[in-house]
């Protein structure tokens, strides 16, 4: 072995010895750490218990220092949860505008199995019938009458369409109305002053300001620039509250009020048709008839007629062009008479003399004449809408600023604010399903022609019938409670034409002959009108007398709606002046802190609104009477139409008196600026609570605010379900005859009108009424609205609760239904005709009483989409074309 080889043999010895030497030191390495791991666990898990039991006891220790903080923590958030309840939760449900403990609503319990939930509602709140306490009622009128005012007009002769006029009785008006449908909502008004101004003080007139327009395109322009930066400009007003006469970028100048653009047309109503015979004299034959071919076309009296079309809707939503073209349609037939004037309706028209002898009588000669009654007007072709989205509402809010008339914010008194309207709760129609308002009823006819003849609403006659005697002739007093007047004094009155008086002599011994009570009655009331000049004061001096004391003691409140306030102290005064003394009032319905029980009875303080809870009329000037609309009376051809304008005087009071029901402030005051941007989360609880107020709605069940309606609902009508007219109902029914009322009644009484109503077989509950109830008694004959073919008869109540049903199908897009009928004349698969005897009325089903529910669905791909059957159902015009099998 070489000295080389050894050297290796070393090496690799010396390795071996290194690699064994290594493995026993990890096994003896290892074997120590594993011992000495084991005692560091051990102590560990001793260490951790001893430090568990300390941090235990310290804990123990620590809560018990802070259990009354804790306490407290759990306090504060249950009145956190709590407040939540009040101010967002419920308060829709229960209709609470003021949180005052004495000012709360009646409220009804309501169980919701579909979401496991229970909460309080305000009794009939969806409605507007509801029971709402006094201090919530003057708030829903305060935003009430900002909603009726919330647009602006462009005068028609404004050929830059900058200058506006804010609507307040207005010279004109759309001829259909088109303004109605773009009120701001109240309950959205009221949202914003609740959040914008954080529930310090009320300053609508902010929001009802005009939004920022084109006046050349007649478009709406942003608030913002690209860059959502404010670039509109405002008055700028200095330290002292004054205008400097520059301007600001600032929204303080615009709200969200839109502004409409009118132009003049014409209504044309006109007679045509033909001659075919005329009277001629000879004297061998005398006078007799010969044949006469000749066409006329001849314009009624009155006519063409001025009217107003609306062109542009420039909303804070976006913009509405609407377009129109001309329409003709029948309207009536001629009348059988005589008149020497051929722009009339008659059929026999003079058209000269003839002179038997020279002392003779001068013989008339008339012309005969076939044809009908036409009206051309302006319909609606196109309504073109440039939607903006949410943009401009979400610009104005998220920059919010105005400047406020200093004593808004410094010496703000709602009570001021509002006029104090304590007394004035009209329950309008609240009880027309009670027995007093069927009695009552009965005496309709009697109602139509007095009131015709004085010029009152048959409705309110009814509605004094019933309160004043429940619908009996045969008590004391007779219907109208007459007895109080002597033998032989005589009532005079101005007739319907505002000029003639009548005169009528008291006779006690015919009080309980029903239609001479209703003369009495209703020349009494007229009497009163003519006196007051208003509706309200006319019904309240009916029962008290003379009430021009508070005229005279309160003259600063006699031309507002404030005179109300003092009709206690005058039905005492009248009482203690006939020698009675202290005395009590039949009623305190209107406001039961004031009632008290000594003496004997005499008058009543809550007259009126005991009057118009039992008024049933459709008409629009008395249906806005329950929210204080200044509204000039509408000319939509409704029966009132055809009896005079009844209430023009009174309307014309409301309207002049309007502004002072609430406190105003001057433009010229010292303006201080306010500030306000809303956030996200308060962009959309403002828009939830209007929702959740609007419905009577649970704030947590108004999440979607993607389609949110903002504007007022009026008559009936809205954006998204509008109430047909006529002719758009013709419109969906090719070759269409026209449409007559189901019953052979030219004044119906509408029980229930269509829309959203406290449900009456489930009280406490609310629902949408498909269509509309027409009181009438069992065995009423009920006849096809048109022609068409029965699609269905149901006699087993399955038809929605409807019991026995008729439905007829008149075309591909539209069908009637006829429910709780209790007898059918037709059969499924029958062809009718418009006037065919299908049905006689009852009240099969889930009825409260006897009644017809008519209703017209629109056909859309397999389903039924009620729409309003109002101008089908109460349509003077298309009654007098009706055409009734016996």
């Amino acid at each position: 072995m070489n000295e080389e080889q050894n050297q290796n043999r070393g090496d690799d010895i010396s390795q071996d010895v290194t690699k064994q030497a290594g493995k026993a030191g990890k096994e003896v390495a290892g074997k120590v750490g594993n011992a000495v791991k084991k005692k560091v666990i051990d102590a560990g898990k001793k260490a951790l218990q001893e430090v568990g039991k300390v941090a235990v006891k310290a804990i123990i220790k620590s809560l018990i220092v802070l259990a009354p903080y804790l306490a407290v923590i759990l306090i504060v958030l249950s009145v956190i949860v709590s407040g939540y309840y009040i101010l967002f939760e419920t308060r829709g449900t229960q209709q609470e505008y003021t949180f005052k403990q004495a000012t709360q609503n009646q409220d009804n319990m309501i169980q919701d199995n579909k979401n496991n939930l229970t909460y309080m509602q305000t009794k009939g709140a969806q409605d507007g019938t509801g029971q709402l306490s006094s201090e919530n009622g003057q708030i829903k009128e305060f935003y009430g009458h900002f909603s009726q005012i919330s647009y602006w007009q462009i005068p028609i002769d404004d050929t830059t369409n900058q200058k506006l006029k804010n609507y307040d009785g207005g010279d004109f008006h759309d001829y259909y109305w088109k303004e109605q449908a773009f009120n701001l909502n109240s309950n959205f008004l009221f949202s914003l002053d609740e959040y914008m101004y954080q529930n310090k003080f009320r300053y609508p007139e902010q929001f009802v300001k005009p939004v920022n327009y084109d006046p050349q395109k007649l478009t709406l322009k942003p608030l913002t620039d690209e860059h959502y930066l404010v670039n509109v400009l405002s008055k700028e007003y200095g330290d002292d509250g004054k205008e400097t006469g520059n301007k600001i970028k600032s929204v303080a100048d615009y709200g969200i009020a839109s502004v409409f653009k009118y132009k003049k047309d014409v209504q044309l109503h006109f007679v045509e048709g033909d001659y075919y015979q005329r009277d001629v004299w000879d004297k061998e034959n005398g006078l007799h008839q010969e044949a006469y071919t000749e066409h006329y076309k001849d314009n009624l009296e009155g006519y063409p007629k001025d009217i107003f079309l609306m062109t542009t809707a420039v909303t804070f939503q976006g913009t509405h062009n609407y377009t129109y073209e001309n329409k003709t349609q029948q309207i009536d037939t001629l009348k059988a008479g005589k008149s020497p004037n051929k722009h009339t309706d008659f059929i026999k028209i003079l058209y000269g003399y003839a002179y038997p002898c020279d002392k003779c009588e001068p013989i008339p000669l008339y012309k005969y004449r076939k044809g009908a009654v036409y009206e051309t007007i302006p319909v609606q072709k196109e309504d073109k809408f440039e939607d903006a989205g949410q943009r401009y509402l979400k610009d104005y809010l998220y920059n919010f600023q105005s400047f406020m008339p200093k004593s808004v914010m410094t010496d703000f008194n709602f009570d001021k604010r509002v006029g104090q309207i304590n007394n004035f709760d009209m329950n309008l129609g609240g009880s027309i399903k009670s027995d007093s308002f069927a009695a009552a009823a009965k005496y309709k006819d009697d109602a139509i022609k007095y009131g015709a003849m004085y010029g009152i609403d048959p409705y309110i006659i009814i509605a004094m019938i019933a309160q004043e005697s429940s619908g009996k002739a045969d008590v004391a007093g007779g219907l109208m409670q007459l007895s109080g007047h002597p033998d032989g004094e005589v009532l005079s009155a101005t007739l319907a034409d505002g000029q003639t008086k009548s005169s009528i002599t008291i006779q006690n011994s015919q009080i309980n002959n029903a239609d001479y009570a209703v003369h009495v009655g209703v020349a009494e009331l007229k009497s009163n009108l003519d006196r007051y000049h208003d509706l309200l004061k006319a019904i309240t001096a009916y029962n008290m007398g003379n009430i021009d004391g508070i005229k005279n003691r309160h003259p600063e409140a006699w031309n507002s709606i404030q005179w109300m306030n003092y009709r206690e102290e005058q039905r005492l005064h009248n009482g203690e002046s006939e020698g009675h003394g202290i005395t009590h009032s039949a009623s305190y319905n209107c406001n039961k802190s004031i009632a008290n029980t000594t003496g004997i009875m005499y008058g009543d303080s809550c007259y009126l609104e005991d009057v118009l809870r039992y008024y049933a009329g459709n008409d629009p000037n008395l249906k806005a009477l329950a929210n204080h609309s200044g509204k000039a009376p509408a000319t939509d051809g409704g029966f009132l139409s055809s009896i005079g304008n009844y209430a023009s005087s009174f309307m014309n009071s409301v309207v002049s008196t309007v502004s002072s029901w609430f406190h105003t402030y001057k433009n010229d005051e010292p303006h201080i600026k306010y500030d306000h941007p809303a956030g996200g989360m308060e962009y959309e609880w403002i828009l939830k609570m209007a929702t959740a107020m609007n419905h009577a709605t649970l704030f947590s069940k108004t999440d979607d605010i993607s389609n949110l309606d903002l504007w007022q609902p009026v008559a009936g009508q809205s954006l998204s379900n509008p109430t047909l007219d006529g002719q758009q109902l013709l419109d969906l029914i090719a070759d269409a005859k026209g449409f007559q009322p189901p019953l052979n009644d030219p004044h119906p009484v509408v029980t229930s009108p269509y829309g959203n109503r406290d449900n009456p077989n489930a009280h406490g509950s609310t629902e949408h009424h498909p269509g509309i109830d027409l009181g009438c008694n069992d065995g009423t004959k009920v006849y096809a609205t048109g022609d068409g073919v029965v699609t269905k008869t149901v006699s087993d109540n399955s038809y929605g609760g409807y019991g026995n049903v008729v439905i007829i199908k008149h075309s591909a897009s539209l069908q009637s239904v006829y429910g709780h009928v209790m007898t059918i004349y037709v059969k499924e698969g029958e062809h009718v005709q418009r006037g065919q005897l299908i049905a006689l009325s009852g009240h099969a089903g889930n009825s409260t009483g006897p009644h017809l529910h008519f209703e017209l669905d629109k056909l859309d791909n397999g389903n039924a989409i009620p729409i309003d059957p109002t101008s089908v159902a109460i349509n003077p015009a298309a009654f007098k074309n009706a055409n009734y099998q016996k």
